[in-house]
């Protein structure tokens, strides 16, 4: 009985060890990868805080209603920022198509007549393209923009 009692000693001692390594690599995989510090500290404190199994799946249990929370927050704020990007795209593919709509008028507007004959004085050539070809082009145009702006150089 007394062999026993010591076996079971050391196998609790031996688990009370890897539960304590286990949380340290927890920490340590949450400070070199949850970027949200509020949510880092909640995740670090929790882990040291916790004494009974109960409390950490109680903790676990707050902490996945939490995640799931930023999860929905941040997938809301990317669909705003996808919607406004795609108005901002719209603005200015109108821009460009009455751009170019005006650039076309210019040689009809500026003509002369010579004798009986009306002469244009420009010509000017202005590309055609198709709506979601341009879309497509200027997305690419404001996605490089965007890249160059996040760079360290700038």
């Amino acid at each position: 009985m007394f062999k026993e009692m010591e076996k079971l000693t050391r196998d609790l001692e031996s688990q009370r060890e890897r539960v304590i390594m286990e949380g340290n690599q927890f920490i340590q995989f949450s400070n070199a990868n949850v970027k949200d510090i509020r949510l880092r500290e909640m995740a670090v404190s929790g882990i040291r805080n916790k004494d009974t199994f109960d409390e950490v799946l109680e903790w676990q249990k707050n902490m996945n209603k939490t995640i799931n929370r930023a999860i929905r927050i941040h997938e809301k704020n990317i669909m705003e920022h996808d919607r406004e990007l795609n108005q901002f795209i719209q603005y200015l593919y109108t821009y460009l198509n009455t751009l170019a709509d005006e650039l076309r008028s210019i040689p009809k507007n500026t003509r002369i007549k010579i004798e009986d004959d009306w002469k244009e004085i420009f010509q000017i050539q202005v590309p055609t393209w198709e709506e979601e070809e341009g879309k497509e082009e200027i997305r690419k145009y404001v996605d490089w923009m965007i890249s160059k702006l996040e760079d360290e150089e700038f």
